[in-house]
Order: structure tokens, then sequence, then C-alpha cells
């Protein structure tokens, strides 16, 4: 059974997106308090989401395309992109949050991947040193994308000196961060993620496969601490018994015994995504008494975490110009996402495991 049928079968929901072999997960963490230093990057707990397929009541201007999800979210809520279930080496990682790249601070205009290394994106002049355009009074990031050397998850808005300040779900409109910079005419209510294959994948050698994958489970780069890790399928997923080595073989991985990988949901038939399991994990969030005074989700810049971003090693011409992927994910708050399943009931997702032979006589 497939990773994502089990998450079906066990909770009624997904944790994990999933679209043309690459994956996403949305991590909920405690919105850190601003104290004028630097936080470690914080732990955190997957949120579930659900096909867009699921729920016909959803807003009509909602893109329909494979790859898109919804998920119901509350304001305070600390959030952080979660990519690394996808091979590090051969990802590159395209951000937006409502429309706008949260590295460069650039309204997204297509999906594509750049560098900032000699010009200034904006005045079209050379910048001063390294990366500073005097005009803009700041020095640029690297890239506006996540790949090698760097870790594939993302926290917050970068900041133009280097500082990345937490992602938030909030009601205040005036937090806004995308709203400010780009036009609250141009946001949309959704994450965008375009994952990026390179021209020549890189192999990384299975000795050093085999000897720094534990390291790297057990570091988590200063923190992301509840972050557990295992081999599913070929690919970085969670488990709680052992680390399964592409050669069959396996590593105890006794201290990650009940790490939180998701709010508990509602079990569910095995390749189905019912209107029972929806209900029932919509009900867990316990929308009932709560009013707001706004429709909208404004995503705030929080507290300062200590997260940096490396210059990418192949540089923006090492990728293929297009993206393999998209994963797309709209949020709003519990109030509208119950009125959608309200209004448009639920799609069920059954799996025909027989396919073609259902029906037919076999064994």
């Amino acid at each position: 059974m497939s990773f994502y049928a089990r998450e079906i079968a066990k909770n009624g929901h997904i944790y994990r997106m999933e679209h043309a072999g690459f994956k996403a997960e949305l991590k909920k963490a405690t919105r850190l308090v601003d104290n004028g230093s630097p936080h470690g990057l914080p732990a955190g707990e997957s949120i579930p989401v659900y096909p867009i397929a699921v729920l016909p009541g959803a807003p009509a201007s909602w893109s329909r395309e494979a790859g898109t999800y919804v998920c119901p979210v509350d304001s305070e809520w600390g959030l952080w992109f979660d990519w690394t279930m996808n091979d590090r080496l051969n990802t590159a990682v395209l951000p937006s949050v409502k429309g706008m790249n949260p590295i460069s601070g650039l309204k997204l205009d297509g999906l594509t991947l750049s560098e900032f290394s000699d010009r200034c994106p904006i005045h079209d002049e050379p910048f001063s040193h390294a990366n500073f355009c005097q005009k803009c009074g700041y020095e640029w990031p690297a890239q506006n994308y996540v790949s090698s050397p760097n870790t594939l998850w993302w926290d917050g808005f970068r900041q133009p000196d280097g500082k990345v300040r937490q992602f938030f779900f909030s009601e205040d409109e005036s937090r806004d961060i995308a709203s400010h910079v780009i036009g609250k005419e141009n946001t949309v209510p959704a994450f965008g993620f375009g994952f990026f294959r390179p021209k020549n994948p890189r192999i990384a050698p299975q000795s050093i496969m085999r000897s720094t994958v534990m390291e790297w489970t057990h570091q988590t780069y200063g923190s992301h601490a509840t972050y557990c890790s295992n081999v599913d399928d070929g690919e970085f997923g969670c488990s709680v018994d052992s680390l399964d080595m592409s050669d069959g073989s396996s590593v105890e991985t006794q201290g990650f015994k009940g790490c939180p990988v998701g709010p508990k949901g509602v079990e569910g038939p095995v390749g189905s995504v019912g209107p029972k399991g929806i209900r029932r994990s919509l009900e867990s969030y316990g929308s009932k008494g709560i009013t707001r005074s706004v429709k909208s989700v404004s995503v705030g810049a929080g507290a300062e975490i200590r997260q940096s971003l490396e210059r990418d090693n192949l540089g923006v011409s090492g990728w293929l110009p297009e993206p393999a992927a998209v994963i797309r994910l709209y949020f709003c708050f519990r109030e509208q996402f119950a009125s959608i399943v309200s209004n448009g009931g639920v799609n069920e997702l059954v799996k025909n495991e027989a396919g073609y032979m259902k029906g037919l006589p076999v064994g």
C-alpha cells in the first residue's frame, strides 16, 4: 500500500501533498515571540490537507488542477514548509505565499527560477558590492528558490538583511505581507510550490548516504526537533521502527517512537477520502462558537528565525527551465471550510484497485 493510501486509511485525510512524484507538507508550529533575538527552527506537526477534487463547493476562482489541495487553518498558528521527503540533491523548490515569493519579495511572474548575482532585478543596474543595490538600499539574496546545499524547508519571509521572519496566520489584515508588497488585488489565498529537476541528475555515493542519514535526521540543522525521517518506498518519510536503506538493511530508530506526525484523525476506508472522514476531522478543529471580523486569512511576518539561504551549487543554468510539478495549497479559516463542505458536499474518491480487470475472473 502506498504512503498516500495508508494516510487516508489511518486518518480520513492526508498530511502529505503529492504531484508528479514530488511531495510537500505544511507544518504547524508555535508562533514565536519576537524578543529581539533570533530563534532556532521551531518544531512542527503536519497539518491535514484535502484534495480539491473532494470539495466541489470550493470557490470557482480556485484551481482544479491536479496537485491542488485545501486546508482549514486558524489565526496565530506559526507554520513552515517541509519538502525534505524529496531528493535533496536533485530538487529545487520555488515557493510562493499568496502570489509573492517569500525569499525575493517579488510578485510571482510565472514559474521561473532566478538568481541574483550581477544586476538588480528591479532597477536593472549592476550591484555596487556583492549583491547590494544602491537604489534599493539593500542586498539581494543569492536566488529566489531553495536547493542544495540548503535543507529543503523554509520558515518565513526573508528580509534583505538575511533575517527570516516566521510565517503565521492572522485575522489582522494589516499584518498580511503579500498585500503590502504586491497589492491585495494581486494576492491569492494559497501557497504554491514549483518543483524543478536538474539537467544532469546528481548521484550521492551510497557510502555517504548510509553514513550521514542518521546524522541528518538527529541534528535537524538546529532544530525542527520533532522532525522524523525514514526511507519509505525509496524516499524519506516517517516511521517509528526502523530506517530502511535502499539495499535492504535497516537502522533502528527507537528514539523516534512517539514522534508527532500530525493531529490524530479519523479512520476511513482504504484508498478513499470520504464525507465522514472530512466532516469528523473538521469537527476536531472545534470551530463551533468562533466568530471573526474578517474572512480572509493573512500571512504575517513574526519573530526572527535563525535560517540562512546558501547560494545554489548548480546555479539556474543547471536546472530545467520548466517545473516538473506544481503543488498548490489553498487555505481558509475553519468557518469558510465548513461552509465549503456544507454547500457543495464531499466527493468520495474511492480507488478501484482492480481497474480494467474489475469483475473479470482472476486467480
